[in-house]
């Protein structure tokens, strides 16, 4: 089982009796009250639980306000030992594929990061996730590299040893019949603070895993062209485990940019300085690129 963990909400509350309305909502997708702290002078909701944020999210709005994730973090409040966000979305990056999602990273111990994400806009079915050594999106996607590989091992499954997988190795997620993954599970290899300036990608196929030792099984386990990636900031350069252009893969379909991501209380902004954008249409604009500016001239 999922330890529980923190997440900081921004609703657009302003008496008990919204507050109340929130607090039921929570309640029926079994979120027990005593998990739940809500001040409505500041419009803040404290949530404990070990469901994905996307769901928490939705629980929310349907007491019928608006509502942001400012924050994210472990269950002890003293110790935030790093967070990230991957937004995989066509107007912060490169896409002709319609690809939407959110994929966020909680550092929760020194051996243990959660993984958090919800995608739109896949074909039904599994696709492989990985996490590749590069965040260049110079190119589309052309130029993120291989699988983040620190141990030079073979590839293999997110649930297998580390001499048995590579270190970006997260398996598969599964889209259902509207093309919806949501995904929400802990790895005891990738650590927060050696994916700053690395990408993330889901391919356009299942991932084997390594199991069938045929063609690229034991390089990608087969899963094909990337559908869509996201970077993280600060690029960090780390030697490559497969050199020869044999194995670039080409013909990515999405790139979405990456920022670092909010630890709880760390997230106080109600409005963007650099562009003047409010907390609440922030939520409903792209962090970067035409689609924001377009709103922010609007």
């Amino acid at each position: 089982m999922l330890n529980l963990q923190n997440l900081e909400f921004a609703v657009q509350i302003s008496s008990s009796l919204c507050a109340d309305k929130v607090l039921d909502k929570l309640n029926q997708n079994g979120i027990s009250k005593s998990d739940v702290q809500i001040c409505y002078k500041t419009g803040t909701v404290i949530v404990k639980s070990d469901l994905p944020s996307s769901l928490i999210l939705n629980a929310i709005e349907k007491s019928g306000y608006k509502a942001v994730l400012k924050g994210y973090g472990s269950s002890n409040y003293d110790v935030n030992l790093g967070a990230a966000v991957a937004m995989l979305c066509n107007s912060t990056g490169h896409s002709d594929s319609g690809i939407n999602g959110v994929v966020r990273f909680i550092q929760l111990n020194e051996n243990e990061c959660l993984v958090d994400g919800t995608i739109d806009g896949l074909s039904p079915g599994k696709h492989g996730i990985h996490i590749y050594e590069c965040g260049d999106l110079s190119n589309g996607c052309e130029n993120i590299g291989e699988h983040l590989n620190f141990g030079q091992t073979l590839h293999g499954n997110q649930t297998d040893d580390p001499n048995n997988r590579h270190t970006g190795d997260l398996g598969n997620i599964t889209a259902n019949e509207e093309g919806r993954a949501i995904f929400y599970f802990k790895d005891k290899l990738i650590n927060v603070s050696n994916l700053i300036g690395r990408s993330i990608g889901i391919t356009e196929h299942e991932d084997d895993c390594g199991r069938t030792r045929i063609n690229k099984s034991e390089i990608d386990g087969n899963s094909g062209k990337k559908n869509s990636s996201g970077i993280w900031y600060n690029p960090v350069v780390f030697q490559k485990y497969f050199k020869s252009n044999l194995f670039i893969y080409k013909n990515k379909i999405a790139c979405g940019i990456i920022a670092r991501s909010s630890g709880l209380f760390e997230n106080s902004k109600k409005i963007c300085a650099c562009d003047g954008v409010t907390l609440w249409e922030e939520r409903d604009v792209p962090l970067a690129g035409p689609g924001r500016q377009r709103k922010n001239n609007n």
